[in-house]
């Protein structure tokens, strides 16, 4: 298996992610749009932007002790996809959270190796869990939805 690294990762999933078409029907119009921000206490900065804005955050890539050989390592981290929602009607948010972390685990499903070489994949149950969630007062939504991501990573220990 050949190597990746986290920026070969970070590029893939934003090109897969911007390649979906929304299945949640009310709001499939609007596309997902990349939107590399600031952050501040952990959180990508993507207030005031549009429905379905998101950033890509890896974070604590560690040795996953799982295999080593040829030119890398096994790696794992945590993938947050930082997401903003705006003027989100509250009974069809749960909907449309459902239905993109269906479409987010399908797109970058398929990404696995040999697609993407060196990516191996994602942590135990493939599912998308939301974490950080904030809503204002104005129906506007900042989540991240996240999972575990392995990869083979290049080290010079082997």
């Amino acid at each position: 298996m050949n190597t990746i690294t986290t920026t070969q990762l970070r590029d893939a999933f934003r090109d897969a992610i911007l390649a979906i078409v929304p299945t949640f029907e009310p709001l499939s119009s609007i596309r997902w749009s990349y939107c590399p921000s600031k952050r501040k206490g952990g959180r990508a900065q993507l207030q005031g932007l549009g429905t379905r804005s998101f950033d890509i955050m890896i974070r604590g890539g560690r040795p996953g002790h799982t295999w080593v050989g040829g030119h890398g390592e096994s790696y794992v981290a945590s993938l947050a996809i930082a997401t903003a929602y705006c003027d989100i009607e509250p009974e069809i948010l749960d909907h449309l959270l459902l239905a993109d972390a269906v479409d987010l685990r399908k797109a970058l499903y398929m990404l696995r190796d040999p697609v993407l070489s060196g990516f191996v994949g994602f942590g135990t149950g493939d599912e998308f869990v939301i974490r950080n969630e904030l809503v204002d007062d104005n129906a506007n939504v900042y989540l991240e939805f996240t999972n575990m991501i392995w990869w083979n990573q290049a080290t010079d220990t082997y």
